[in-house]
C-alpha cells in the first residue's frame, strides 16, 4: 500500500512510511508450515518458500482472527509490528499507470510516501494497517 492523505485545504496530513503499524492476518500459499514463526506479536513468513507448484494439495493458508474494533480510534495497536517499507523497484510499479500517473504525489521530494506492508510482499495477503494522525 502507498498513500498520501490530505485535508480539506489540500495539505498533506499523513503519508505511508515506517511509522505505521502492520499486522498480518492471512498467509498463503505455504507448502511447509514449519517455515512460519511468531515472535511476540510478529507473524513471520520470511523463511517460507515462494517456489511455484502445480500441486495445490500440498499448499496451505494460515489465518489469524481479526480483532474486533481494530479500525476504531483508541484501539491499542502498541504491540503490533511496525510496517516494512519497500522501494518502487521491489514492488515493481514503474510500469503501472495507476502509480506512474501520480508520481508527483507519491514520490514528492519533500514528503515521499513509501510502500508499506508486512515483512513478506509475496505470501502475506491480509494485512491490517494503522496510523493515528493528529490534527
Amino acid at each position: 500500500m502507498v498513500a498520501v492523505f490530505k485535508d480539506a485545504d489540500n495539505q498533506t496530513i499523513a503519508i505511508t512510511d515506517s511509522t505505521w503499524k502492520a499486522q498480518n492476518y492471512y498467509t498463503s500459499p505455504i507448502s511447509n508450515l514449519s517455515c512460519l514463526s511468531e515472535t511476540r506479536t510478529s507473524r513471520l513468513s520470511t523463511q517460507c518458500s515462494i517456489k511455484a507448484t502445480n500441486d495445490a494439495s500440498v499448499l496451505y493458508g494460515v489465518h489469524w482472527p481479526i480483532p474486533t474494533g481494530w479500525e476504531k480510534q483508541g484501539y491499542d495497536d502498541s504491540q503490533w509490528p511496525v510496517a516494512s517499507t519497500f522501494s518502487n523497484d521491489t514492488v515493481g510499479v514503474d510500469n503501472k499507470k495507476s502509480y506512474t500517473n501520480f508520481t508527483d504525489i507519491f514520490d514528492n521530494a519533500d514528503q515521499d510516501a513509501q510502500f508499506i506492508w508486512s515483512t513478506n510482499l509475496n505470501l502475506d495477503n491480509k494485512i491490517l494497517l494503522r496510523k493515528t494522525v493528529a490534527q
